[in-house]
């Protein structure tokens, strides 16, 4: 029986835009691209893997919104609130 062989690998993430086909070129193609894809996978020594492949729109709307939550939070958590004044010791 042959031992057991680990691989390690980086993950990788892939954005493949989305073209026109030469035919399409040829026939003189006008309609909008999409967002194109991106590809998730791991790399183990030079060949890619891929694992899992998501809608561009769906990856860019995502982000968007994360974004947009970050601001928010930054923009309610006053940045020059004064802080809290050390207690004293009670007098004796």
């Amino acid at each position: 029986m042959a031992e057991a062989q680990t691989l390690s690998g980086n993950i990788e993430v892939r954005y493949e835009p989305d073209a026109y086909t030469e035919a399409e070129v040829r026939d003189g193609a006008s309609w909008p691209m999409g967002a194109g894809h991106y590809t998730i996978g791991v790399n183990v020594d030079g060949a890619f893997f891929p694992l899992a492949r998501l809608k561009g729109g769906g990856v860019q709307k995502k982000l968007a919104a994360a974004k947009a939550a970050r601001e928010q939070a930054a923009s309610e958590t006053p940045a020059d609130a004064p802080a809290a004044a050390p207690e004293t010791p009670p007098a004796q």
